[in-house]
Parts: C-alpha cells; structure tokens; sequence
C-alpha cells in the first residue's frame, strides 16, 4: 500500500510520494518532439521525509511536510503530522533552507495544501477537522478533512473559520482559487460523486460562498481526483491515478475557461514518472514551476522538484493596450511621447531595479544612522522605450495577461510619469490615458566628485539658495554623486556643499537663457585619501527599515525582500565593504525565545544576501533578541501592533570598507594608488 493509499485510508488524503534531478528532453501533450525541460530536486528545502504540495506566497514557497520531529506521529501512516513549511527562493529558481510558517494555522493533527488570495491577505487552507482545540469525528470515529480560511494580521493568521460546504461526514481539500478569487477549485469524496476522491469547484459572492459543483465526468473518474492548480490563463492541472497513466499518480491538464470543458489530458514525462508525481504549480508563462514527485534518486519519500522548459505547459493571451498621452492643463495630445514598459508586482513594484537606483540618506529618527531608500532613476538610465506616441498622442502596444506591470511615459519639456498598471481579469484592448504636466523648472543634474580622484561623493549636502525667492532647500547625492533638482527659471543660484571629511565648497549657476536641461560638476577635495576609500564610513549603522517580521516568524517578507536586494547593490557597488548583519525582536516572549529567533531571522536575512552573489564571509550575523528596543515598548509595556513592528527590524554595520582609488592626471593619465602598499 502506497502513501496515498495509506492516507486515502487514514482519512488525510494529501500524502504521497517523489524525486530526480536531471535535464532531457520529452514529448509534450501533443505528441510532438519537445525541446529540453530541465528538472532539478529541490534539495535545500527537502529532507528524508514528506514534502509535497508546493505553493507560491511572497518571495518563496509554502509547503507540507512530515519532516518535524517535535510533533506526534499518525501511527496510521507511520509519519509525524503534517506542518506549513516556507522556504525562500533563490535567483536560480530553487528553495532555499525552509522555515516553520505559522504558529497560528497549526493544530496537533494535519495540516496540508494551501492557497492564498493575489495580495496574500488570506489564505485557504487544509486541515483535519479541528476547531478550537476540539477533534470533530464522524459517525465511524474517522477525523475528516476540511477547508480553512484565515486572514493576515501583523502578527499572525487571524480569524481562523471552517468554509461553510465543510462536514463532519466528508473530506474537503486542495483548494485553489481562479484569478479572479471568485472561484475555488477543491477535492472531496462528498456524496454524489464519481470516485473516491473528485474535483469539485464553488463561487464565491462578496463573502457568501455557493453550492459546490462537481466538474463531472471529462475531469472526475472512478479513481481519485486530487491537488487542483488553476493557472490564470484557464488552464487546470490536477493529480490522479486513473488508469492508463505512467504508475502511481500522474499530472493532468484541462482547459476550463473554453464553453465547454474539454477531455483531460496527461502532460506525459519527464512530469509524470513511474512513481506518484503530484501537485504542480507553475508561473505566469508556464515555464518554470515546482511539482512533487516520489520517483528515484531523491532525499525522501516525496520531494519538491523545480522545473523549467522552453516550451511552456499553458500558452499565455494578450491584451492590446492603447495609451493616450494629454497635456495635464490643455488637454491636447502630446506626440513623440516615449513609453516605457517595466515588468512589476502588486502594489508598483518591480522584479528588479531596473526602475531605481540607492540613496544613503541620514535618519530622520536617530542622529548618527543612515537609512537605505530606493529612488527612480533618471529617463537615460532607464532601458530604452518601447513605442512613441503618434500625432493623437496614441501609443499601441500588446501586454500578457494576468502580469503586473510600471508604465514610464516620458517627454521633453514634461514631467515623466509612473503608472501602475495590471492585466488581471481586464478585456481584449484596454485603455489608458496619461496626463503630463508641462514642466515649468530647469532640471539640473549634479555631480558631486572627489577632487582629483574623480569619484562621486555620496551623500554629500547640497544647499540651494535661490537669488529670486530668497529662500533655501536642500537635496542629497546618491550613491554615484548625482544630485537632481528642479530650479526656477530666469534666476540666480548659490549652491553650497559639503560632506564630512571635505572642505566646503560654494558655486554658483543661473538659469537665465538656459535650456531645459543643466549640468553642473561641483569638485570637493577631500582632507585624506582615506576619507576617499570610505565613502561610506566604517562605523556606520544602516537601518532597513522596511525590514518588518511578523510576529514570532524568522522568513523575509516581500517588503523586506526589497531592503535586502538594496543592500545586495550597495555591497556589489563596494566590494571591499564587509558588515555586521543584526536582527531585533519586539519584547513579547521570553528573552532566551527572542534571542535564538532574532538568530534565525539574521540567517535568513545573510541567506537572502549570499545566495544572490555576495560573499559569505563579508557578513557577520547576530540576534540582540528584544535587548535594544527603539521606542519605550520593552518588557511589561502595553503597545500597539506598528509599535512592536517597529522593533523587528534588521541592522547593517559597516566594519571594514576600503575602495581602491584613482588619480587622474592631465598628462599621464589615471593611475591606480593603492594606500596600503604607497
């Protein structure tokens, strides 16, 4: 008797079984030649145990897993209970080292599969029924499976109800939701069916949630029917073990979004082996994606398995977009305006930083510390435009379905323009129109250099004061030197500037009779060529500030995620830069508990950083544990959920720093200088 079988007995029903690490190539689900799909076992997540059912939340993957040995064991299948495990991924596509997930979602029986809303506010989720503490069986003493909901606080998973199609005498489980959150697909051997387990699906209206209905006989066999994955583009995949497949369980295919459904279809190897191969998900494009597999040369029983292949698994529709490009004042159409389009996520974002560029600014909330912020790089730093308006102001463009994108629109003599914009559940062509405002200011662009060095001073002051008003503002260089201010026409400026360890130096510059565009290069001479070799200065403390846990978890959220990359950039800048990595805790549990979570939350952080390409041995990690709280909430206080979030934060100390520097002389040319062997 298999795992399946022995949970299909059990009663749990999301247990099975999987492995290989290998690349070749196979037939796809036409019969024709395929090129190569590479298949790899995710070995850093994986242990000798159950991992299985892999799904998307964040920057990695939550999924089950037997391999606690804190928990107790199901003598029925001869496995510990089942736990939530997240694992962070790396650039190449696999997971890393993997972290329980959550407190709050686990009981002391199982917990399995589960789904999350886009923005990953709530989650569904499977478990035995247990509810509040208490085991529900039915008439036969047999514990079922139900179908959970939660909701995202900032401590934890809140709000934890069974869904209202859940009974005592019947399992439901596996669910996932359509793009739109409006339907769930689920597995139940409910009354009515064809088979022992069947695939079933049910609408949600606002929070109301309808009658489930069967998918019937093109999807559902005599057999079991289980691990549904509905991918954006309408196609879902699920996990069966029918007769006429490879052995054990195999991946299927149908498209549910065409009139009618359609005969399933095996998507055949490498997927399916001769062993249980189960529960895949897979990207946007379809080309890379995890599943579980049971098959020879893995860790465990049932491991996670990365994949990618040039041929994807679903094919990806398009929606046309037309954007109109106005004048904010007069309304007229601006022609020659040039659009830029960025990949991105929920909320603006991007994937990258193809859109931002570092700035070390002080901190506004403790003298001595710096903070790391992203800003948005100028127009020729950006790749170059896809399309330009016409003479209406229309530009005409196709964008894939379902993705997230940040639209640039650009144009001399203008203010450039971010937009947000999302495909997800929109019509065939949609449009959009941008508004520009004419800008009124010349746009000065600085350079602030280390005398005869030539490098860029970052952070260094800028004082301008503008001869017309008579008044003064004050800007910052980036990490490149660079400074960006908009000044008023027609006028006189004084720009006064200065950075420790550098003498002051006034200039001055107008923008009478100039264009649009200024260009300034401010030279400082630097008191020591040290000061040179340490633009950023050792010592110094920078607080990611968006580094945020939640309550009691040590993995990196998506906020932090963004901090972490920046620090990637700055350390790539400098290579010689090593750190001191620390985490903080809030004060709420004891302080020994705090100090090894505050370790973990370190490890994380210093994995998030090495596994992106920065040595390892430039980055030294501590837990402080709750012992350097920021604001008054230490032990004993009564505080606010944002005041203890601002407690859990990640700090970088800069410990050694020393960037080769170059002379430049007229009539040599440069030379390197290297202070430690001149």
């Amino acid at each position: 008797m298999n795992y399946y079988q022995k949970a299909l007995y059990a009663g749990i029903l999301f247990c099975l079984s999987l492995q290989m690490n290998a690349q070749t190539s196979a037939t796809n689900v036409s019969g024709n030649a395929a090129p190569a799909i590479t298949i790899i076992n995710c070995s850093a997540a994986n242990s000798d145990k159950l991992e299985f059912s892999p799904t998307y939340y964040h920057n990695g993957l939550v999924f089950a897993t037997s391999r606690s040995e804190k928990g107790a064991v199901d003598k029925k299948i001869d496995e510990h209970f089942f736990e939530l495990y997240y694992a962070e991924i790396a650039p190449s596509g696999l997971p890393m080292q993997p972290y329980f997930f959550s407190p709050a979602l686990t009981s002391r029986l199982h917990e399995g599969p589960v789904a999350f809303n886009r923005d990953f506010t709530k989650i569904y989720f499977t478990r035995n029924n247990v509810q509040d503490g208490v085991v529900k069986k039915d008439a036969d003493g047999d514990v079922k499976l139900q179908i959970f909901g939660a909701e995202k606080s900032p401590a934890d998973w809140i709000n934890l109800h069974s869904l209202p199609f859940n009974k005592v005498d019947y399992s439901c489980a596996h669910p996932s939701l359509s793009a739109d959150e409006r339907m769930m697909y689920f597995s139940s051997d409910m009354p009515g069916g064809y088979g022992g387990m069947d695939l079933y699906k049910v609408e949600k209206s606002g929070e109301t949630w309808g009658k489930p209905i069967n998918l019937g006989t093109k999807i559902n066999t005599s057999d079991n029917e289980i691990f549904p994955f509905t991918h954006p583009d309408g196609a879902l995949f699920f996990t069966s073990d029918r007769k006429g497949g490879l052995g054990g369980l195999d991946i299927y295919k149908v498209n549910v979004s065409l009139g009618g459904v359609i005969e399933s279809v095996n998507i055949g190897a490498p997927y399916n082996s001769s062993a249980d191969d189960l529960g895949i998900i897979m990207n946007m494009d379809g080309n890379k994606g995890y599943f579980s597999s049971a098959r020879a040369g893995g860790l465990g029983k049932d491991d996670l398995y990365y994949f990618e292949t040039t041929e994807p698994l679903i094919q990806t529709s398009e929606v046309n977009l037309v954007v109109t490009v106005v004048d904010e004042e007069t309304g007229n159409p601006i022609p020659f305006a040039d659009l830029r389009v960025l990949k991105g996520m929920a909320g603006g974002f991007l994937e990258n930083d193809e859109l931002y560029d570092l700035e070390l600014v002080p901190s506004a909330s403790k003298p001595g510390e710096l903070n790391l912020q992203m800003v948005r790089k100028s127009e020729n730093q950006l790749p170059l435009p896809i399309a330009s308006s016409d003479s209406k102001g229309m530009v005409r463009t196709s964008l894939k379905r379902h993705q997230n994108y940040v639209l640039i629109v650009s144009k001399e003599d203008y203010t450039t323009k971010d937009v947000s914009h999302s495909t997800m559940n929109t019509p065939e062509t949609q449009f959009l129109t941008v508004k520009l405002k004419r800008q009124t200011c010349v746009m000065l662009t600085g350079t602030v250099i280390a005398g005869k060095y030539g490098k860029g001073v970052p952070g260094a002051m800028v004082k301008i004061y503008n001869q017309c008003s008579r008044t003064d503002d004050y800007v910052l260089t980036n990490l490149d030197g660079v400074f960006h201010y908009c000044l008023q026409d027609a006028c006189d400026f004084d720009l006064t500037t200065t950075k420790e360890g550098y003498n002051q130096v006034v200039t001055s510059t107008t923008t009478k009779g100039a264009e649009k565009q200024l260009n300034l290069t401010i030279s400082l001479t630097p008191n020591d060529e040290s000061i040179v070799r340490a633009p950023v200065k050792k010592g110094s403390i920078i607080i990611l500030d968006k580094i945020y846990y939640d309550f009691d978890m040590s993995y990196i959220r998506v906020g932090a995620a963004r901090d972490l990359d920046a620090l990637i950039q700055l350390m790539r800048r400098y290579p010689s830069m090593e750190v001191e990595l620390s985490a903080h805790t809030d004060s709420r549990g004891t302080a020994d508990y705090n100090s090894e979570l505050s370790l973990l939350r370190a490890k994380a952080a210093k994995d998030y950083v090495t596994v992106r390409g920065i040595a390892a041995n430039r980055i030294t990690t501590f837990g402080h544990g709750e012992a350097f709280p920021r604001n008054r909430c230490s032990d004993g206080v009564n505080c606010s959920e944002e005041e203890h979030q601002f407690n859990r934060r990640t700090e970088i100390r800069v410990v050694e720093i020393d960037e080769p520097v170059t002379v430049k002389y007229l009539d040599e040319g440069p030379k390197v200088i290297d202070g430690k062997k001149n």
